[in-house]
């Protein structure tokens, strides 16, 4: 009986262990970070924290009743939008590099690599929603 409890116990240990190349693969890539925008929020709403020089995958999806946007930049550059945005009424820009709109119901995924370190922001410029606090905060480091 001992002799069956080893062997089974070797076998286990080894469907624990991957391949150095199974290990490569699930190291390597860009992060994965899901964001859910409602209604005037992102969850999760606490701040992000990046290395310098990783890459993410963000899955942005809209369970709100109305468009949003991910916009990931400076604060400088979030109030330069805003002001952009301002009078422009809830429409759908353009997905860029740094940004993708969200309708109602779908997901868009952005990948993006932090090059500098400092503070940016996820932020959303459909009307009122950056005024109303639909933001998260990036530190990069």
């Amino acid at each position: 009986m001992k002799h069956h409890l080893a062997i089974a116990f070797v076998v286990s240990a080894g469907l624990l262990m991957a391949s150095p190349a199974a290990q490569a693969q699930s190291i390597s890539g860009p992060r994965k970070v899901n964001y859910v925008l409602t209604d005037n929020a992102y969850s999760p709403k606490t701040m992000l924290k990046v290395r310098k020089g990783e890459t993410i995958t963000f899955t942005f999806t809209n369970r709100g009743k109305v468009l949003h946007e991910a916009l990931i930049a400076t604060p400088t550059a979030q109030q330069a939008h805003e002001k952009e945005m301002a009078g422009m009424g809830a429409r759908a820009m353009a997905d860029e590099k740094d940004r993708v709109s969200v309708k109602p119901g779908t997901s868009k995924k952005l990948t993006i690599k932090f090059d500098r370190a400092g503070k940016l922001e996820i932020a959303c410029h459909q009307p009122n929603h950056y005024k109303l606090g639909m933001r998260v905060p990036v530190t990069v480091s």
